[in-house]
């Protein structure tokens, strides 16, 4: 406890440290959302499905003050969800978000942040690794601290640390928490030729399950062909250690890999890396196979609207949400476009497909793949300056080779917001 106060007092002074008396600006946005949901699937079953309707109010208020150096935003949503027929599941909800930033010095730059979510609608749960079948409560909080510095031209040095907790009201769900640690540095010797270091560190703590410890590291050689093409030669390494007695296996991951980057048009990328990798598990069969990791990202716009297409492709441990699957390898692709019809009126499509194979199944179990796909459709109308209505369609659906974890849901929402808005400050603007 003592150690919490010390905390909190370092923050409080920090922050005051940081400001001066300088110009500030201040900004708040109060509102008060009312919607009306359909759900044709509520419990997200593979079969014997039910429906409901939801009726949900929402009061909201986000705040932002910033002064020429740092600057501090919040913001809360307390929302009350009615359900029609299953009105065992009626509950609370709260978002809120907290962040603080401060430049120290021109070229570094310190973020504190701290997101909480109490909720019960699965939907705020992550979609891939969602084993939770109920409408009982869960709450997940994140809370984080982020140095950046820079010292040259592509030389930047990065150091994170974030405290995770996911914690559910269903004794079917075991809760966890974790501690992640990630750093990078970027350091270019010549304008043609540098590297990048990269590592993370990630400490999973359960109630019942063996807790472990996931330690990952990236090394890589850059050559700049261009100004926009470079190419590089890559090697990952990933160490699981579980602790504990149990069923898991640590395993070491090997993976080197060649690959390229170029920028084209008015700010597409795209990163290939192809690679071999050898997941070196104790007392099983080891997983081979080649990778084709990375990044593509584009959009195009025009007078009214917006279209950006990204994929993305690689490996990650599945652990710490409702349900934990262990080695994953995966493929991403997601597009969304928007158009504006005018001042008043705007509309979005947005659409997901996401491929998870698991690999390293539980003893007794098999291999599972989900090819999930999801979809957002939204039409929006300002008819006030302080009235705004909204009409939403989502559709999710994942398909499975084990069948239990089928599942497909459509959502329409019906929402109405009313929004104050307020400004103010002293002196001039921060630059």
């Amino acid at each position: 406890m003592a150690l919490k106060h010390i905390g909190c007092g370092l923050i409080i002074l920090l922050f005051l440290w940081s400001v001066s008396s300088e110009a500030y600006v201040i900004s708040n946005n109060a509102h008060v959302t009312l919607s009306e949901e359909y759900n044709d699937n509520l419990y997200l079953a593979s079969e014997n499905e039910v429906d409901d309707f939801i009726t949900i109010i929402s009061p909201g208020l986000r705040s932002e003050i910033r002064w020429q150096r740092t600057g501090l935003n919040a913001a809360y949503d307390l929302g009350y969800s009615m359900y029609d027929t299953y009105s065992e599941n009626d509950s609370f909800r709260h978002h809120a978000d907290l962040g603080w930033w401060w430049d120290m010095f021109q070229s570094t730059q310190l973020r504190l942040g701290d997101t909480f979510i109490k909720s019960e609608d699965l939907a705020d749960l992550t979609l891939e690794n969602n084993g939770q079948t109920n409408r009982n409560e869960f709450y997940s909080n994140s809370a984080h601290i982020d140095l950046d510095h820079r010292f040259g031209d592509r030389r930047n040095f990065s150091l994170g640390y974030s405290y995770n907790t996911l914690n559910n009201d269903s004794n079917l769900v075991e809760d966890n928490q974790s501690h992640h640690v990630t750093g990078s540095l970027s350091y270019f010797f010549t304008p043609w030729f540098g590297s990048e270091t990269q590592f993370a560190y990630t400490k999973g703590l359960y109630d019942i399950s063996q807790n472990f410890d996931e330690w990952n590291g990236t090394f890589r050689l850059i050559k700049v062909i261009s100004r926009h093409v470079e190419l590089n030669a890559a090697y990952s390494h990933t160490s699981m250690i579980w602790s504990g007695q149990g069923s898991e296996s640590d395993y070491q991951v090997y993976h080197p890999s060649l690959g390229m980057s170029a920028t084209f048009g008015d700010g597409g990328t795209l990163a290939l890396n192809a690679g071999y990798f050898v997941q070196d598990v104790d007392s099983r069969e080891n997983n081979i196979g080649f990778t084709l990791g990375g990044d593509l990202g584009k959009s195009w716009t025009f007078r009214r609207g917006l279209i950006q297409v990204s994929a993305s492709s690689g490996y990650e441990e599945s652990q710490l949400n409702t349900e934990n699957l262990g080695f994953t390898v995966y493929y991403e692709g997601v597009t969304r476009f928007e158009y504006n019809f005018n001042r008043e009126v705007s509309s979005s499509i947005s659409a997901t497909y996401r491929n998870n194979d698991y690999v390293n199944p539980a003893p007794g179990e098999p291999d599972r793949t989900d090819d999930t796909i999801s979809g957002i459709c939204r039409f929006n109308w300002r008819i006030k300056r302080w009235l705004g209505s909204s009409l939403e369609y989502r559709y999710r659906n994942r398909n499975s080779n084990v069948n239990a974890d089928d599942f497909t849901e459509n959502r329409i929402m019906v929402s109405l917001t009313v929004t104050s808005d307020t400004r103010g400050g002293s002196g001039a603007a921060p630059q």
